[in-house]
């Protein structure tokens, strides 16, 4: 009985992409990396440079000992992970917040920014080992904690490489420092605010069933043409990801597949995902087919690195289903 429970609440990846609780993830994620970020790069490296005079070597051991925080972020996140609590998110951000409020009074004091940034580092990335852990619980793989943690890592180092531009080129400009912590601090509320429709449970229930009805007649489409398009025509790639997602229900209602909605969000916000959809997608054929669902090695090398040739196999395999009925 429990084996049978333990199925039931298996999320699949298109479950994961088409759910809040996923993306509500994500960008919470995403808001407190960007704290992060603001700490190490504006407030070390940009201000306390031009304000306040310190030498390249106090600068170096602050960063240095800020870095110590992603040590620490693993002690956090396996506490976490043994309290099997929701509200430990709550709890860390809530502990970011009341740092940011340290260093708004003692800004200027190059030991406490130090300490301050260790532990806003290190809770920043508990907090992406715990969303990461939890989306991989969900599917049971640890395939899909790489790709959550991969995510969620892209996303950091996105904001970090960013943040130094944005922070000293923009807030510089109509704001001081205190006003940017300030600002900060309003940015980590609005990601507890995204988080707080994310229900409890996580990932912990059944995911819900999606259906999609295809009105749309079977057609077929000219794999070299779609070829074409996809080299020629930026983002071709997403309305192909939206009308072979549709095309497929012909066939299957697999669990595994998005949504032709979810597929095109999926393609436009995260395109380095276009592979796993491609492989889900020649997965779902061989179900059909009564193949084995085991994708070839060649032709997941094919997605990550000729994208418009496996794309070009799949619309043949697509084309193929549609001379069957």
């Amino acid at each position: 009985m429990e084996n049978n429970v333990q199925y039931k609440t298996r999320w699949t990846w298109a479950d994961l992409v088409s759910s809040y609780q996923f993306w509500g993830l994500i960008l919470f994620s995403f808001f407190i990396a960007t704290s992060s970020g603001y700490t190490l790069h504006y407030l070390m490296m940009y201000t306390k440079m031009s304000l306040f005079q310190y030498s390249n070597g106090d600068l170096g051991l602050a960063i240095n000992l800020s870095s110590l925080g992603l040590i620490f972020a693993i002690i956090l996140g396996w506490i976490a992970s043994r309290l099997q609590s929701y509200f430990c998110l709550y709890l860390y951000a809530l502990f970011i917040i009341i740092t940011l409020i340290i260093i708004y009074f003692y800004v200027e004091n190059l030991i406490i920014l130090a300490v301050a940034s260790f532990i806003i580092n290190a809770l920043a990335t508990a907090i992406s080992l715990l969303v990461a852990a939890s989306i991989a619980k969900a599917v049971d793989k640890m395939e899909f904690f790489v790709l959550a943690f991969g995510l969620i890592s892209l996303m950091g180092y996105l904001n970090n490489f960013f943040s130094a531009i944005f922070w000293q080129g923009i807030m510089d400009k109509w704001m001081n420092i205190h006003y940017g912590i300030i600002f900060v601090i309003a940015f980590i509320i609005v990601s507890i605010l995204l988080l707080i429709p994310v229900k409890k449970s996580l990932f912990s229930e059944a995911p819900p069933i999606r259906r999609f009805s295809n009105m749309v007649e079977k057609d077929q489409h000219d794999s070299i043409a779609v070829f074409l398009l996809l080299v020629f025509i930026p983002f071709y790639f997403i309305y192909w990801c939206v009308r072979a997602h549709r095309d497929i229900r012909h066939y299957s209602q697999s669990a595994r597949l998005l949504t032709p909605t979810a597929a095109g969000w999926c393609a436009l916000l995260v395109p380095f995902a276009i592979p796993i959809m491609l492989v889900n997608l020649s997965d779902t054929i061989d179900e059909f087919f009564s193949q084995s669902q085991k994708s070839k090695w060649r032709f997941i090398l094919l997605s990550v690195f000729l994208l418009p040739l496996a794309i070009l196999v799949v619309q043949n395999r697509l084309n193929h289903l549609s001379n069957l009925r």
